[in-house]
């Protein structure tokens, strides 16, 4: 005869006995033990068996530790945890086939295992390769999400994969003459390397579609031959500090061009007021204007940023 986890009037746990039968997998010993005084039923999320079960079972246990600390309660606690396909699975055990929580918890753990995801390994890593006409930036997200599923990687393997699979190029003979001492060392110079390539398809977008072009001057006498202007194509001033640039980028933005390549930091206000859509024009920071009237601080941001031949004008660039 065998206490049931029925609740009498009271909402305490009943004491009738109830039969041992084909019903329960449990041994008779499992069974005839009595709950504890006062005892109230924790609540569980419960568990449908199609997902991973090492997610369930120490969710189970820990919470149980908080009620008691009793195997054989533990084990007729557990098909209350379960619901679905978990459920249907514990009620098919045969009788008598478990005789402690730790014989419930392998036979669980077996039941379910194909649900637990690939284990992966060193392998996988070096399957991530640079597909052909693929960015750097794509490569180098798909390489770090790979990287930190895998456990117990050194440094050294994950920048010498990382290596191995790029891709012949400029970024691979920089890293190949100046090698990184750390993944973390190799990350920055990566991530330089693509606001650099961000920066050229910026400045390409200009001469190709919207930036008008400029007429070459000569450089006035006595200056500085180390600054040199893209888009001027002259000496005297660099790209980062040319206004005329600057106001002609601002006006297409303003235009709606190059969105691809601004960032809003706010969100545009609905005002119809002319000092609310003053603000929410995208603005360029920095210096002032030839004229000298501040460009301002709000809106889409130009930032400084390193591209090839030199210092150019950078900009916040979308990923």
């Amino acid at each position: 005869m065998n206490e049931s986890f029925g609740a009498n009037e009271g909402g305490h746990p009943s004491r009738q006995s109830i039969h041992a039968s084909g019903n329960f997998p449990f041994t008779q010993f499992i069974l005839e033990t009595p709950l504890p005084e006062r005892w109230k039923m924790p609540t569980f999320e419960k568990y449908n068996g199609t997902t991973n079960p090492d997610n369930h079972m120490p969710v189970f246990t820990h919470q149980m530790m908080f009620h008691v600390v009793s195997d054989p309660i533990w084990c007729r606690v557990f098909s209350t945890s379960l619901t679905g396909e978990a459920l249907e699975w514990f009620s098919k055990l045969s009788a008598n086939s478990i005789d402690s929580f730790a014989t419930l918890k392998a036979r669980f753990s077996m039941q379910f295992a194909p649900l637990r995801p690939t284990i992966l390994t060193v392998d996988n890593l070096v399957n991530i390769r640079q597909e052909d006409g693929e960015s750097l930036r794509s490569y180098l997200n798909r390489y770090n999400c790979m990287s930190i599923k895998i456990k117990d990687l050194s440094d050294e393997i994950v920048r010498h994969h990382f290596s191995y699979g790029l891709q012949p190029g400029v970024f691979t003979d920089k890293i190949s003459r100046k090698k990184s001492k750390t993944m973390e060392e190799m990350r920055e110079r990566a991530t330089k390397f693509i606001q650099m390539e961000d920066m050229q398809e910026f400045m390409e977008a200009f001469s190709a579609d919207s930036l008008p072009a400029s007429r070459k001057k000569p450089p006035p006498p006595d200056v500085d031959g180390s600054n040199h202007c893209q888009y001027h194509q002259t000496i005297g001033h660099t790209t980062e500090e040319c206004h005329t640039l600057r106001n002609k980028i601002e006006e297409l933005i303003c235009q709606g061009h190059l969105k691809k390549y601004i960032q809003q930091d706010h969100p545009q206000r609905s005002s119809v007021r002319n000092e609310a859509r003053h603000e929410d024009r995208p603005q360029l920071s920095g210096r002032s204007d030839e004229s000298g009237s501040p460009i301002g601080e709000g809106g889409s941001h130009l930032e400084h940023t390193e591209a090839r031949g030199g210092v150019a004008i950078g900009a916040r660039i979308n990923p």
